[in-house]
């Protein structure tokens, strides 16, 4: 068994130093590099091998210079950026060396100071170009600007900072100038009927799709600039009844009494009733306008009206009970009631603020 498994991790070694060199040969210096690190490692790495790192190590130490010094010598920040990015992969691998404590090739033209130095001369640039865009957003009144210098102060992150307070406070003010704010308001011209309305008519329920870049106010806060107002105006609440009214007659014969007869044959008498049936309707129309406006005047007025009803049967009678039918008595006993004011309010603004959040999710799409 032990046999066996010596063999199995022998032919796994030689297949790791076969896949190294071909991926040599194939052109994969990282990950020929890849390889032969963790063996060397694992102080596992024989001479031949040792002999292939080496010179892996020297050609992507002369490929990393090359790409370096083409980046560092353009003198702008996109050159500054990359020469960075490149010199902070040369400094983990040259960690990695240094911890293998072999005789290897090493970064002879990498240091700390350069590392250093590199990474606050792109910090102070990356830092005067968000500067320098958040001046052209307060002129211009544009968004995209500031966003830009949103991204490049987050970009600041992975350099040395010299002030991190001094550019959370910008990053702050960037986003705040880079976002479109939206104000939404709710407002209420029928005073006669102000009770019931201002109990349901809400601002929260005006529902305005967010972005990354949106945020939307329901109350005014003088230190925003506003890019878009939504205003949802209810000009008119009123109740409008209408009854249509009709009759049937019954007649039903009903024993009165008896004859003295020694039968005692009785009395018949014939009693009559009159059954009306009011069909109710009870409408509440609410009248108003859902208000657009953007910052660059475009506006848009989108009219909203709604009709809530509710339809009722009353039964009453005149006459003698006697004749009418049970399932007349029946309706007369279980007449309806229309839903008070407060419920007919709540239900037609809910259908009012539905309707307008549709005109909303339309316009914003």
């Amino acid at each position: 068994m032990k046999k066996c498994l010596l063999f199995m991790l022998c032919c796994f070694l030689f297949s790791c130093s076969k896949n190294a060199f071909k991926a040599y040969e194939k052109g994969n210096l990282y990950d020929a590099y890849s390889i032969l690190y963790k063996k060397a490692e694992k102080r596992d790495i024989n001479r031949k091998e040792m002999t292939l790192f080496r010179k892996v190590l020297a050609e992507m130490i002369s490929e990393d210079s090359i790409r370096y010094y083409k980046n560092a010598y353009r003198s702008t920040l996109d050159g500054d950026t990359e020469a960075y990015q490149i010199l902070s992969k040369i400094h983990e691998k040259e960690e990695e060396i240094t911890s293998l404590r072999y005789n290897l090739p090493h970064y002879t033209f990498y240091n700390h100071n350069t590392y250093d130095s590199l990474s606050y001369a792109v910090s102070d640039k990356l830092f005067d170009r968000a500067q320098y865009a958040l001046i052209e957003a307060e002129t211009t009144g544009q968004k995209e600007p500031a966003r830009n210098a949103y991204d490049d102060l987050d970009k600041l992150s992975d350099f040395h900072l010299v002030n991190s307070n001094q550019i959370e406070s910008t990053k702050a003010y960037a986003r705040k100038v880079g976002t479109e704010y939206t104000l939404v308001n709710v407002d209420n011209k029928d005073f006669y009927n102000s009770r019931n309305i201002e109990r349901y008519l809400d601002v929260d329920d005006l529902v305005v799709p967010e972005g990354a870049w949106r945020e939307t106010h329901t109350r005014i806060r003088v230190d925003y600039d506003y890019t878009r107002i939504i205003e949802l105006i209810l000009e008119e609440a009123e109740f409008d009844d209408d009854e249509n009214n009709s009759s049937r007659r019954y007649s039903e014969k009903v024993i009165t009494g008896y004859n003295t007869d020694s039968l005692k044959t009785p009395i018949y008498t014939e009693v009559e009733a009159s059954v009306t049936k009011k069909s109710l309707n009870r409408e509440l129309r609410l009248d108003g306008f859902l208000w657009i406006q953007e910052s660059d005047t475009r506006t848009r007025k989108e009219n909203i009206r709604i009709r809530y009803d509710q339809d009722i049967e009353q039964y009453s009678y005149t006459g003698d009970e006697r004749a009418l039918p049970e399932n007349e008595k029946t309706r007369i006993n279980n007449s309806q009631q229309f839903a008070s004011d407060e419920t007919f309010f709540r239900e037609a603004i809910r259908e009012f603020t539905d309707k307008a959040n549709d005109e909303i999710r339309r316009y914003l799409r």
